[in-house]
């Protein structure tokens, strides 16, 4: 008699149900009304890397054009991620060659930079997709 093999395919598994994967980022849209001077820039700085870890130097730059006063800026951020952040004005015109003069004449340049007053600023971003911050500073 003939010996059986014993069959060793192996049977196919189940489909397993998975969730999809968490999304890196998120996008979200920095947009500020904020009246400005000539050479005057706005950037956006806060407590994730993303937004420069409070580095003015290294702070995203928000554009505009068509939309003056509003400035607007999109960042990808970590998702479902609560962080602080700040507005700050870049002036990189010339120096005021009055100095102190043309602060008593109300003829002073903005100082090269300035902070948006206490307290900081707050959001947290959503799980995915993308969003909107619309501020007035």
């Amino acid at each position: 008699m003939g010996r059986r093999e014993a069959n060793n395919a192996e049977e196919p598994n189940p489909p397993v149900e998975s969730s999809p994967p968490e999304p890196s980022t998120v996008k979200v849209t920095f947009n500020v009304f904020a009246a400005t001077v000539e050479d005057e820039h706005i950037h956006v700085t806060g407590s994730l890397k993303e937004l420069a870890n409070w580095a003015p130097q290294s702070a995203p730059t928000l554009n505009c054009g068509q939309t003056y006063p509003v400035w607007t800026a999109t960042v990808d951020l970590p998702p479902s991620c609560t962080f602080h952040y700040k507005y700050i004005r870049k002036y990189i015109g010339p120096p005021d060659p009055l100095g102190f003069l043309g602060f008593v004449l109300g003829t002073a340049k903005p100082p090269p930079l300035q902070w948006e007053r206490d307290p900081n600023r707050s959001f947290t971003t959503p799980a995915s997709g993308s969003c909107t911050i619309n501020d007035i500073w």
